[in-house]
């Protein structure tokens, strides 16, 4: 009997060695911020243009998913689409995702009318902290102040922070201005090659969480 109780207490340390996978969730706080769910959206004006730039969430998932290192991730990923009506009355199409994974955020833009797909915006810890993002392309990234205060639309916002992205592959400077209550309340886009110049405002959102 002894012996059978041994060799099952090997068995059970060899297979617990086998089983070497880690889960990583993500940070509750992260999520209750900014798992934006469908039927979210934000309507910005443009205010050197007067455009009228609609965002809506068209998908929401979370899922866990297996790392190159044997590790069981969950990864948020929110599509949202970009509809702008220009003064013309003519209406174009972006997509943004959102990527929510442990305790940053990462958004990513895909500029359909361009030749320049894809805008990998570097990694944003929360909370917010002031100092340079994790650089993982060539879009350098910065936060520049948190906790401020920002009035766009007659609408005052809080607990804002700054950040600055820049590249100098793709020549632009872009600005966010982005709270955990209400998402981005400002975006300034500098794309002088693309010849996209944006200053979106926040007029109107309803968020689901």
């Amino acid at each position: 009997m002894k012996y059978c109780i041994i060799l099952l207490s090997l068995l059970t340390l060899i297979v617990s060695g086998c089983d070497k996978t880690r889960y990583v969730n993500v940070d509750p706080d992260v999520k209750n911020a900014f798992f934006y769910k469908v039927g979210s959206y934000w309507v910005y004006t443009d205010s050197l243009s007067s455009d009228i730039d609609s965002f809506f969430v068209t998908n929401s998932s979370d899922a866990h998913d297996m790392t190159t290192d044997n590790q069981n991730e969950e990864h948020i990923n929110i599509d949202i689409s970009e509809y702008t009506k220009h003064a013309t009355g003519l209406v174009d199409t972006n997509t943004w995702t959102l990527l929510i994974a442990r305790n940053y955020l990462a958004f990513t833009w895909l500029k359909i009318l361009s030749a320049t797909a894809y805008i990998d915006y570097s990694y944003i810890y929360y909370p917010f902290e002031v100092g340079p993002l994790n650089q993982y392309t060539t879009t350098a990234g910065t936060i520049n102040s948190v906790g401020t205060s920002c009035t766009v639309n007659k609408n005052t916002f809080s607990s804002v922070a700054m950040i600055s992205y820049h590249d100098s592959t793709l020549v632009f400077n872009d600005m966010f201005y982005l709270n955990a209550a209400n998402g981005l309340v400002k975006i300034k886009l500098a794309h002088p090659k693309l010849n996209i110049n944006k200053v979106w405002e926040l007029a109107r959102w309803h968020i689901v969480k």
